[in-house]
């Protein structure tokens, strides 16, 4: 059966997207990069509730709206394809967040991202979120 991931940026008004930095555990997808909160799917499980999920689970953040950017199959080449629902939401700047899964956890701006190790193919739908995010501001 295949995997299936969901993941969530949380955007802030000035572009920048709230960045998990993985643990670096060479036993997980990924170890040490930067990304977006989520994680896998509980059988059964809605994606949009895998994803507020994971957000809570990982940050303490609780997503009010959830739009969709993207749901396909990706093979990163490390592993089996694997299912993955991206969505986006507007950061209330009102809740408390913090790190409770991986090293750290802060919103980083969209031009500042090259200074970080970033999972590069989260960045094209980061651009796509915050398309999205300014023309629902129209």
């Amino acid at each position: 059966m295949m995997k299936v991931v969901s993941g969530v940026f949380i955007l802030k008004d000035d572009g920048s997207a709230l960045l998990q930095h993985r643990d670096d555990k060479p036993e997980i997808r990924h170890p040490g990069l930067w990304t977006i909160p989520g994680g896998h799917r509980n059988p059964g499980e809605k994606l949009e509730d895998c994803a507020r999920r994971e957000v809570f689970e990982e940050t303490s953040y609780r997503c009010d709206q959830l739009k969709l950017i993207d749901d396909f199959i990706c093979n990163d080449g490390i592993g089996d394809d694997y299912r993955i629902a991206l969505y986006w939401t507007t950061y209330d700047n009102n809740q408390k967040y913090e790190c409770l899964e991986g090293q750290d956890l802060k919103f980083v701006k969209r031009q500042d991202v090259s200074q970080y190790a970033v999972l590069q193919f989260i960045l094209p739908y980061w651009d796509r979120a915050l398309n999205e995010m300014n023309l629902t501001r129209d």
